[in-house]
């Protein structure tokens, strides 16, 4: 299942032109692809893939933000950077990096194991209908899958209307 995954997820960079320039996953010397992060590898950053959904107003004119919840119970939240072209548009993928040492301002090492959750946050009250969302993480030149959750088609809104929600838990896949 999770290698059909990173089919799909490598077949999506491909047709996006704003992700051409990121390897998802490397191959070792003798062909074989890397797939995973060592246990105790210190992450350094984290991409994320968001897709919109295609609904009326689906689209989002506010910056959203990415937490992550670590173990012994600290949570670090940081805004997704505002790209150069529209984000958060009607049927558009965007991509977004988090450093951990830069956006999440975190300066020791966190391993893959430390992360307990991962969530979108709403961040102001101009709600985003995310159809699609998937997350790697980095270690030096090793990228892994964290999330994979397609059809999510749920709103994050901060107006606290009842068919809204401020935050969106990703699935850990590892």
């Amino acid at each position: 299942m999770l290698s059909m995954n990173i089919l799909v997820i490598s077949g999506l960079l491909s047709l996006s032109s704003i992700i051409k320039a990121v390897p998802v996953i490397d191959s070792l010397d003798n062909g074989e692809q890397k797939r995973s992060i060592a246990p105790r590898a210190c992450l350094d950053s984290i991409y994320i893939m968001g897709f919109t959904s295609g609904i009326d107003h689906a689209g989002s004119d506010v910056r959203h933000a990415v937490e992550i919840e670590l173990t012994g119970g600290v949570n670090k939240l940081s805004l997704l950077p505002n790209l150069p072209e529209d984000d958060y548009q009607k049927h558009k993928g965007d991509l977004w990096k988090i450093s951990f040492i830069d956006d999440f301002l975190i300066d020791y090492c966190v391993t893959k194991y430390d992360i307990k959750s991962i969530f979108i946050r709403e961040n102001g009250d101009d709600g985003w209908n995310i159809e699609t969302m998937v997350i790697f993480i980095k270690s030096g030149n090793d990228y892994e899958l964290a999330t994979c959750d397609f059809d999510v088609n749920a709103w994050i809104d901060g107006d606290h209307e009842d068919v809204t929600r401020r935050f969106l838990e990703l699935t850990l896949v590892f």
